[in-house]
């Protein structure tokens, strides 16, 4: 199975019930969940068909505001990828290293977004620099997004975990080099 990413494919209906397209996450190995999309219901469908569940929480602010659902995201996740204010904020006073490091030897994979210095990565316990790409930045919009996208596309073709890091620094590099959220790198690059 290739990568297909699933997103918004469950519409809430009211504070209760959700009408999750199962035959959208039926191909899908990774649902994402992200701020604006904490769905208990997709995660259980996703989940159910076996795919893995990756949550990027998306904003520090309201992880704060909101610690309960974000736990509960993180608890239900298989991947977490955060920057680090968003890990500062997850990590509630503790030590961001050593707060990836207790969820990756809970079996989760943890990746933290470092922009222009690249990212850590935590698995069974351990976490591992994965050094940056310099590039001259134009535009920084989406490349968060590029990053996580670049990084799931990469595991789902079967590289490790740091040639898939080091792939998505790259990509979300190359991404900023443009204007606006939908430059991206040429193919042959």
């Amino acid at each position: 199975r290739h990568l297909r990413y699933a997103q918004a494919i469950c519409i809430r209906l009211d504070d209760r019930s959700a009408l999750c397209r199962r035959d959208m996450l039926n191909e899908a190995k990774v649902v994402r969940l992200d701020r604006i999309a904490i769905d208990d219901e997709a995660a259980r469908v996703g989940r159910e068909l076996g795919s893995q569940i990756v949550f990027d929480p998306g904003a520090s602010n309201l992880i704060r505001s909101f610690p309960s659902v974000f736990r509960k995201a993180i608890g239900g996740c298989d991947i977490l990828c955060a920057n680090l204010s968003e890990i500062k904020a997850l990590a509630r006073g503790r030590d961001s290293l050593q707060y990836a490091r207790l969820l990756s030897s809970r079996g989760k994979l943890v990746i933290i977004k470092r922009g222009r210095k690249g990212c850590i990565t935590a698995e069974g316990g351990q976490t591992a620099v994965v050094s940056g790409v310099r590039v001259r930045t134009v535009d920084t919009t989406g490349a968060g997004d590029a990053f996580l996208a670049a990084f799931l596309y990469s595991l789902s073709r079967n590289h490790g975990l740091k040639v898939s890091a080091a792939f998505a620094n790259w990509f979300a590099a190359k991404k900023t080099e443009g204007l606006g959220p939908r430059h991206f790198p040429p193919r042959q690059e």
